[in-house]
């Protein structure tokens, strides 16, 4: 697969004005000429899987370790203040993925 000819190709579609629709085709039609897009395919899709593992994985222990420690040193504002320090470095690392649902300084 000639990434750079279908970037070009794509470039060329939307600098004449065509709708996304078009170049969502166009990426389909590029794709369906080449004979490895199955094993590329299937490569971005095992990444995939392993990021959303990854992903699970670490929110689980992130969330987790977050809780329990604003559960137990609540009076502890070091503690405290370092536990948001990790939650906030964990929403910037998938912030791809996932975002806080409330308004936080320092997060999107």
């Amino acid at each position: 697969m000639n990434i750079k000819e279908l970037i070009d190709r794509l470039y060329e579609a939307k600098e004449s004005g065509h709708t996304e629709k078009h170049l969502e085709e166009e990426i389909f039609k590029y794709c369906a000429q080449d004979d490895k897009i199955i094993p590329a395919l299937l490569s971005i899709l095992a990444q995939e899987r392993i990021d959303k593992s990854n992903l699970l994985s670490e929110m689980g222990t992130e969330l987790s370790m977050g809780l329990a420690t604003l559960e137990a040193f609540t009076n502890d504002k070091e503690q405290v203040e370092s536990t948001k320090l990790r939650i906030k470095i964990f929403y910037k690392k998938w912030e791809h993925k996932i975002q806080c649902c409330f308004k936080i300084p320092g997060l999107k």
